[in-house]
Protein backbone atom coordinates (compact mmCIF):
# COMPACT_ATOMS: atom_id res chain seq x y z
CA UNK A 1 0.00 0.00 0.00
CA UNK A 2 2.83 2.56 0.67
CA UNK A 3 4.50 1.94 -2.60
CA UNK A 4 1.31 2.40 -5.00
CA UNK A 5 0.50 5.90 -2.18
CA UNK A 6 3.79 7.01 -3.60
CA UNK A 7 3.52 6.03 -6.81
CA UNK A 8 0.24 8.11 -7.26
CA UNK A 9 1.64 10.79 -5.08
CA UNK A 10 4.33 11.38 -7.69
CA UNK A 11 2.58 10.19 -10.63
CA UNK A 12 0.13 13.68 -9.41
CA UNK A 13 3.25 15.82 -9.04
CA UNK A 14 5.12 15.11 -12.13
CA UNK A 15 2.52 17.12 -14.43
CA UNK A 16 3.56 20.94 -12.73
CA UNK A 17 6.98 19.84 -12.96
CA UNK A 18 7.05 19.22 -16.49
CA UNK A 19 4.46 22.00 -17.38
CA UNK A 20 6.76 24.36 -16.16
CA UNK A 21 9.78 22.80 -17.67
CA UNK A 22 7.78 23.09 -20.86
CA UNK A 23 6.69 26.12 -20.45
CA UNK A 24 10.12 27.37 -19.84
CA UNK A 25 11.29 26.29 -23.02
CA UNK A 26 8.55 27.33 -25.22
CA UNK A 27 4.86 28.26 -25.93
CA UNK A 28 4.28 25.28 -28.69
CA UNK A 29 6.53 22.62 -25.89
CA UNK A 30 4.62 23.99 -23.42
CA UNK A 31 1.40 23.13 -25.32
CA UNK A 32 2.60 19.79 -26.05
CA UNK A 33 1.10 19.31 -29.11
CA UNK A 34 2.68 16.00 -30.22
CA UNK A 35 1.51 14.13 -27.48
CA UNK A 36 -2.01 15.87 -28.42
CA UNK A 37 -1.88 13.67 -31.93
CA UNK A 38 -2.55 17.01 -33.88
CA UNK A 39 0.10 17.47 -36.24
CA UNK A 40 1.02 16.61 -39.72
CA UNK A 41 4.56 16.13 -40.96
CA UNK A 42 5.04 19.27 -42.73
CA UNK A 43 4.16 20.97 -39.46
CA UNK A 44 6.12 18.98 -37.69
CA UNK A 45 9.26 19.43 -40.36
CA UNK A 46 8.73 23.33 -39.84
CA UNK A 47 8.28 23.72 -36.17
CA UNK A 48 12.22 21.63 -35.40
CA UNK A 49 13.59 23.45 -38.66
CA UNK A 50 12.49 27.04 -37.49
CA UNK A 51 12.61 26.04 -33.60
CA UNK A 52 15.74 23.91 -33.02
CA UNK A 53 16.82 24.58 -29.45
CA UNK A 54 12.45 23.99 -28.92
CA UNK A 55 12.53 21.04 -30.68
CA UNK A 56 15.35 19.62 -28.76
CA UNK A 57 14.15 21.06 -25.58
CA UNK A 58 10.94 19.13 -25.93
CA UNK A 59 12.94 15.50 -26.71
CA UNK A 60 15.47 16.43 -23.77
CA UNK A 61 13.86 17.02 -20.61
CA UNK A 62 10.09 17.46 -21.29
CA UNK A 63 9.56 14.02 -23.40
CA UNK A 64 13.01 12.05 -21.40
CA UNK A 65 13.26 11.97 -18.72
CA UNK A 66 10.34 13.89 -17.74
CA UNK A 67 7.29 12.20 -18.95
CA UNK A 68 9.69 8.88 -19.06
CA UNK A 69 9.06 9.09 -15.27
CA UNK A 70 5.29 9.75 -15.56
CA UNK A 71 5.06 7.20 -17.21
CA UNK A 72 6.47 4.45 -15.02
CA UNK A 73 4.73 6.36 -11.70
CA UNK A 74 1.39 6.27 -13.31
CA UNK A 75 1.72 2.71 -14.79
CA UNK A 76 3.22 1.30 -11.86
CA UNK A 77 0.95 3.13 -9.33
CA UNK A 78 -2.28 1.70 -11.85
CA UNK A 79 -0.75 -2.37 -12.23
CA UNK A 80 -0.01 -2.04 -8.34
CA UNK A 81 -3.49 -0.48 -7.39
CA UNK A 82 -5.35 -2.89 -10.13
CA UNK A 83 -3.57 -5.95 -8.51
CA UNK A 84 -3.78 -5.39 -5.01
CA UNK A 85 -7.71 -4.91 -5.22
CA UNK A 86 -8.30 -8.03 -7.55
CA UNK A 87 -6.35 -9.85 -4.76
CA UNK A 88 -8.93 -8.77 -1.84
CA UNK A 89 -11.70 -10.09 -4.27
CA UNK A 90 -12.31 -13.63 -3.86
CA UNK A 91 -13.57 -14.37 -7.15
CA UNK A 92 -10.42 -12.60 -8.78
CA UNK A 93 -7.79 -13.81 -6.21
CA UNK A 94 -6.40 -16.12 -8.32
CA UNK A 95 -5.74 -14.32 -11.35
CA UNK A 96 -5.07 -10.93 -10.03
CA UNK A 97 -1.53 -10.57 -12.05
CA UNK A 98 -3.71 -10.24 -14.92
CA UNK A 99 -4.82 -6.65 -14.16
CA UNK A 100 -1.12 -5.32 -14.94
CA UNK A 101 -1.70 -5.97 -18.63
CA UNK A 102 -3.13 -2.44 -19.30
CA UNK A 103 -1.09 -0.46 -16.85
CA UNK A 104 1.90 -2.15 -19.01
CA UNK A 105 0.36 -1.56 -22.37
CA UNK A 106 0.30 1.96 -21.21
CA UNK A 107 3.47 2.42 -20.64
CA UNK A 108 5.11 0.70 -23.64
CA UNK A 109 2.60 2.84 -25.69
CA UNK A 110 3.26 5.83 -24.49
CA UNK A 111 6.95 4.98 -23.92
CA UNK A 112 6.91 3.91 -28.39
CA UNK A 113 5.55 7.00 -28.93
CA UNK A 114 7.87 9.54 -26.88
CA UNK A 115 10.87 7.53 -28.55
CA UNK A 116 9.28 7.75 -32.10
CA UNK A 117 8.60 11.77 -30.97
CA UNK A 118 12.28 12.38 -29.53
CA UNK A 119 13.77 10.57 -32.81
CA UNK A 120 11.90 13.10 -34.97
CA UNK A 121 12.25 16.35 -33.06
CA UNK A 122 16.02 15.76 -33.01
CA UNK A 123 16.45 14.73 -36.44
CA UNK A 124 15.04 16.45 -39.41
CA UNK A 125 15.30 13.84 -42.19
CA UNK A 126 13.55 11.17 -40.13
CA UNK A 127 9.70 13.17 -40.54
CA UNK A 128 7.85 11.71 -42.81
CA UNK A 129 4.80 10.77 -43.30
CA UNK A 130 5.10 7.25 -42.35
CA UNK A 131 6.80 8.18 -38.86
CA UNK A 132 4.87 10.79 -37.92
CA UNK A 133 1.55 8.21 -38.98
CA UNK A 134 3.28 5.60 -36.50
CA UNK A 135 3.68 8.09 -33.84
CA UNK A 136 0.08 9.22 -33.62
CA UNK A 137 -1.02 5.70 -33.63
CA UNK A 138 1.25 5.37 -30.31
CA UNK A 139 -0.32 8.16 -29.21
CA UNK A 140 -4.44 6.99 -30.21
CA UNK A 141 -3.25 3.49 -28.31
CA UNK A 142 -1.61 5.52 -25.48
CA UNK A 143 -4.91 7.37 -24.96
CA UNK A 144 -7.04 3.94 -25.16
CA UNK A 145 -4.68 1.62 -22.96
CA UNK A 146 -4.23 4.83 -20.56
CA UNK A 147 -7.86 5.19 -20.01
CA UNK A 148 -8.75 1.26 -20.02
CA UNK A 149 -6.00 1.36 -17.33
CA UNK A 150 -7.67 3.88 -14.80
CA UNK A 151 -10.93 2.15 -15.32
CA UNK A 152 -9.80 -1.02 -14.59
CA UNK A 153 -7.99 0.77 -11.35
CA UNK A 154 -11.36 2.82 -10.58
CA UNK A 155 -13.49 -0.39 -10.97
CA UNK A 156 -11.53 -3.17 -9.33
CA UNK A 157 -10.66 -0.90 -6.51
CA UNK A 158 -14.47 0.05 -5.87
CA UNK A 159 -15.21 -3.91 -6.06
CA UNK A 160 -12.57 -3.98 -3.65
CA UNK A 161 -14.44 -1.26 -1.11
CA UNK A 162 -17.39 -3.45 -2.14
CA UNK A 163 -15.97 -7.24 -1.07
CA UNK A 164 -13.84 -5.38 1.73
CA UNK A 165 -16.70 -4.29 4.27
Amino acid sequence: MKIAIFLAAVAVALPFVIGQVANGIGPEVAARFLERGSYKAEGLRHFVKSKPDQARGYAYPVLFPLDLLFMIFLGGFLAIASMASAESIPWLRGFAWAFVVAPAAYVASDLVEDVLLARMLTSLDVISESSVGWARTMTLLKFATSIIAILQTIALSALSLWYGR
